[in-house]
């Protein structure tokens, strides 16, 4: 059945929510088209929030936390 291998988008992108890999705006994207249609991915981003969201991540304007980022 297919929703047994459904696939955690949000944990795969999540990672990637920092300004210095130079991929944030795609990975907004998705998250943008991902997150309004499955509540089972937004639950799976809040966890990831709330475990890594005070971790600091260098960009353009100086350093940030997760959380700075995404708001």
């Amino acid at each position: 059945m297919a929703i047994d291998e459904t696939i955690n988008f949000t944990e795969k992108l999540a990672p990637y929510i920092n300004p210095a890999l130079g991929v944030l705006k795609e990975v907004f994207v998705c998250l943008y088209e991902i997150l309004p249609i499955d509540p089972f991915n937004c639950h799976i981003l809040q966890k990831f929030v709330l475990r890594y969201g005070d971790i600091q991540v260098k960009g353009d304007s100086g350093e940030r936390t997760i959380k700075h980022v995404m708001s």
